[in-house]
């Protein structure tokens, strides 16, 4: 929506109530996710578990304490995946159009692509981790991350149309091919699955999504290399591509819950 309010409104509606329009929007839509929350039930997984009587008291410090690695490697998989987003995402359209590299239609237009992009990708790679696993496919994606970042962040930063397309639909196809919401729930048992995701996704995307904008503009800033947000980025990745190594394959297969341990049991229809 911001891509589209920047090219059809002028500028000076854009900043007196422009802007306030995503805001709006986003409204309605919190209340149907929350509609549709409030309808879901609960999981055949956690309806065993709540039968048995063994829901965590304390999910926090027992997911800490017991699933220590993987809260380690859900992290690592988010934090490049959440830096990358809002770095390229956030805070490159705007860097590139107040440094004069290339105008802020072109630049968010070139995102939205990128986005677009993603999104028809991701149902197709997430239907094929089920085939060949999902730890291949999301090792595949960082690696991807790691190789791409670089070259991508600078041709957008060369600013022509063609180049800004580029650069954006190399990464929003190496973000497509990370579905990370299955990758991430079947590292935890069924009784800590809720907490570890919390964990991972939440503090990863906050750490290293909710900064990329701030640090991209100080690295870019006070260095003067604007390309030193893409190294920080590839840097990342190239931790987080050691993480999914590390990670179990839990794919294909569908997971249940052993009655006796509560653990994931890949491998059983």
């Amino acid at each position: 929506m911001g891509a589209l309010l920047s090219t059809t409104l002028p500028i000076s509606q854009l900043q007196s109530w422009g802007w306030r329009l995503p805001f709006l929007a986003a409204l309605p839509l919190g209340l149907v996710g929350l509609y549709i929350r409030l309808r879901l039930e609960e999981t055949p997984d956690f309806l065993v578990v709540q039968r048995l009587g063994t829901v965590s008291q304390t999910p926090i410090g027992e997911t800490l304490r017991s699933c220590a690695r993987q809260v380690i490697i859900g992290f690592g998989v988010v934090a490049t995946v959440s830096l990358t987003f809002n770095l390229f995402f956030v805070f490159l359209p705007n860097y590139v159009a107040t440094t004069g590299r290339a105008p802020l239609q072109r630049a968010l237009l070139g995102a939205l692509l990128g986005l677009l992009l993603g999104s028809i990708l991701a149902p197709l790679f997430g239907r094929l981790t089920d085939s060949v696993g999902r730890r291949r496919v999301v090792m595949t994606g960082v690696l991807a991350l790691v190789l791409l970042t670089v070259p991508a962040f600078s041709l957008v930063l060369h600013g022509s149309t063609i180049q800004v397309v580029l650069g954006y639909s190399a990464i929003g196809v190496a973000l497509g091919t990370l579905g990370l919401s299955t990758f991430l729930a079947e590292l935890f048992p069924t009784r800590l699955r809720y907490s570890g995701l919390s964990l991972t996704y939440g503090l990863a995307s906050t750490v290293f999504g909710g900064s990329a904008p701030l640090l991209g503009t100080f690295m870019a800033q006070r260095t003067g290399n604007a390309m030193l947000p893409a190294w920080y980025a590839a840097a990342v990745s190239v931790a987080a591509l050691a993480c999914a190594f590390l990670s179990p394959e839990t794919a294909p297969g569908v997971l249940t819950v052993s009655l006796e341990t509560e653990d994931p049991q890949p491998g059983h229809p």
